[in-house]
């Protein structure tokens, strides 16, 4: 029934609110994940499998995160291989940044300017983004879902 309804109106998909769950932290705070329903989340996926191709063609070859065949350990290696002593001079540094709210800041103009779709789906991806949350904000206006799909396909690599 889903593969059906998504086959023949994945072009005009209406997105649905998120639903807000609250999650405890050890520090006594709640951190809210907005989930989109199952069909929602089957609705990304296909438009993950469209943009895949076009953002693997044009990614940075440093670029770890939500990438096909790449992981942490990739990253890791690199960073090992390039700290050596022997490895590019022994001048080094490390920088360290605290990225736990990153998502929360994302604008969604600038990650959805260089996305590669249909031009329905990427109409329907802006409403995706948006959808807000049932009961709390009726849009977005910023950040991303963090109980969805992941979104690697999104320029937003370093």
């Amino acid at each position: 029934m889903l593969c059906q309804r998504l086959n023949k109106h994945w072009y005009h998909w209406k997105h649905q609110q998120l639903r807000r769950v609250n999650i405890p932290k050890p520090n006594g705070k709640t951190r809210g994940l907005g989930i989109p329903t199952i069909a929602d989340r089957a609705w990304q996926a296909l438009l993950k499998l469209a943009a895949e191709p076009a953002y693997e063609a044009t990614a940075g070859k440093r670029s770890y995160g939500f990438r096909p065949g790449r992981c942490t350990a990739d990253a890791q290696r690199f960073i090992f291989n390039n700290l050596r002593s022997y490895a590019n001079g022994k001048d080094k540094r490390i920088l360290e940044t605290d990225i736990s709210k990153c998502f929360d800041e994302i604008d969604h103009k600038v990650m959805l300017d260089g996305v590669v779709l249909p031009i329905e789906a990427l109409k329907g991806l802006k409403k995706a983004v948006k959808a807000g949350v049932r009961g709390e904000y009726p849009s977005s206006m910023k950040g991303t879902p963090k109980a969805g799909l992941s979104h690697p396909y999104w320029p937003i690599s370093p």
